[in-house]
């Protein structure tokens, strides 16, 4: 999924964690379907890992609850994501004990990855105060928060109070 810049999952991404909303209602049909697909794959419960490359644990402090609007990838192996800490000198490696995450391991061109995905609109919870090891990589504790469903983008989206143009001229 992922390719160059302007790649599906590049593009996506981007508006996704766009500040303004309104730039997502495009999306809403592929968005739709994407998670219909995704909720008929298994739930991985466990801790999945997330590597990135710079320091980004400014982002975090203990208890604080963050919509993670991307479609993110991680795994459930921590040596695979090592490679994608990078070489750089900072570095931020995210542990997050994940409830929903879908395991596409059988849909993936890289099975070895382990590969999670965490979906749009996932609720994560800051654990803990964020490690800092001498070496410059932080690591950041987080958990996902669940409501006792799967439905979280339709709740997420529903929170926008958007509408598509079809349903605004019908209204009219």
């Amino acid at each position: 999924m992922e390719g160059g810049d302007n790649s599906l999952y590049r593009v996506l991404n981007k508006t996704l964690r766009s500040e303004n909303r309104r730039e997502v209602v495009p999306w809403f049909g592929f968005l739709k379907l994407f998670d219909t697909a995704l909720s008929k794959l298994p739930a991985v419960q466990e801790c999945v890992w997330r590597g990135v490359a710079g320091d980004i644990s400014q982002q975090f402090k203990q208890g604080d609850t963050l919509t993670w609007w991307s479609i993110s990838s991680c795994s459930v192996s921590l040596k695979v994501v090592q490679d994608f800490l990078g070489s750089e000198e900072n570095a931020t490696l995210l542990m997050i004990e994940v409830k929903n995450a879908k395991n596409i391991n059988g849909y993936t061109n890289y099975p070895d990855e382990q590969e999670v995905l965490l979906r749009p609109g996932t609720q994560l919870r800051v654990k803990d105060n964020v490690l800092h090891h001498k070496g410059g990589l932080h690591v950041v504790h987080l958990a996902e928060v669940c409501d006792g469903h799967e439905a979280q983008l339709p709740n997420a989206m529903a929170s926008l109070n958007l509408s598509s143009k079809s349903e605004n001229k019908s209204a009219s």
